[in-house]
């Protein structure tokens, strides 16, 4: 641990700890008429925090409180908005947003900053992202990573709608959404998929071809697979076969059909045909976008 020590440089006493170095605070008193000064040799870290009086005449409260407020924004960090473009009519003090692309009006020519106004500075103030930042929503279930460059949506918590189709002709087969649930879990590229899908009492039907469920919330990266577990209730599929929720493809995906197997018969998979009202499809997958 670096012991703390007072160096007078001929013009300044300083409370130094270990050998001064980038990165190093040190608190200076002057001994002439000037101000007190505060110095922050490396203002490049990771939060970027503003150098505090690199000068004679440095305002250090203000300076100071620039600081402060850059510290309310950045540990904890919490965002009404994602990628917004335009800034709030009438924004609180210490209301955070990530911006958009496109930004307009107060926050022009600021994109891809974190913005956090000010009711001190009467302003908005911006700091500029690294990579490994991470924020959260202020109330969606989101966190937010900077990487590569980009903002991404790190983490996220939400529903879906489900929609069961024929592959060469859709049909329509009505849901019951009041029994009906579709939740997802995205933490970096794997979603987690959790669904209870109940046909309605009363169905129009008319599709043919291979059972799909469509409508989920991310499509599946190309060069990957992904199979499932799955519970079905009235369903009529092939006797004697195992039933398994998979994206039918290796290449890139969007929807997931019915894999029918079995030890020593060929793979089938399971007909639209099969679906009747009330029939319900209970399964969980996970997979990578």
């Amino acid at each position: 641990m670096a012991t703390p020590y007072i160096k007078n440089d001929g013009v300044n006493y300083k409370i130094q700890a270990g050998l001064p170095s980038a990165g190093v605070a040190t608190l200076q008193f002057t001994d002439s008429a000037s101000s007190p000064v505060i110095t922050v040799p490396n203002s490049t870290g990771t939060m970027a925090l503003t150098t505090i009086g690199t000068g004679a005449n440095a305002l250090v409260t203000t300076d100071m409180a620039a600081a402060f407020r850059a510290i309310d924004g950045l540990v904890m960090p919490n965002v009404l908005g994602y990628l917004s473009n335009t800034p709030p009519a009438s924004p609180a003090d210490g209301d955070c947003y990530i911006i958009g692309a496109a930004p307009t009006g107060a926050w022009a020519g600021q994109g891809g900053k974190v913005a956090r106004y000010s009711t001190v500075a009467a302003a908005w103030e911006y700091y500029t992202p690294k990579n490994g930042w991470m924020i959260e929503a202020n109330s969606a279930r989101e966190s937010y990573r900077y990487t590569g460059g980009a903002w991404e949506i790190y983490y996220q918590e939400g529903t879906w709608t489900s929609v069961i189709a024929g592959d060469v002709t859709p049909g329509t087969y009505e849901i019951n959404t009041s029994l009906t649930f579709n939740n997802f879990t995205k933490v970096g590229r794997l979603v987690a998929i959790n669904s209870y899908i109940v046909l309605a009492a009363s169905i129009t039907g008319g599709g043919s071809g291979d059972l799909k469920i469509t409508g989920l919330p991310f499509s599946k990266r190309a060069n990957s697979s992904s199979w499932g577990s799955i519970a079905m209730s009235g369903i009529t599929y092939s006797s004697g076969k195992q039933i398994t929720p998979y994206f039918g493809t290796t290449a890139s995906s969007s929807y997931l059909m019915l894999w029918e197997s079995a030890s020593a018969t060929s793979v089938t998979l399971t007909q639209i045909s099969g679906v009747h009202a009330s029939n319900v499809i209970a399964f969980s997958i996970f997979y990578e976008t």
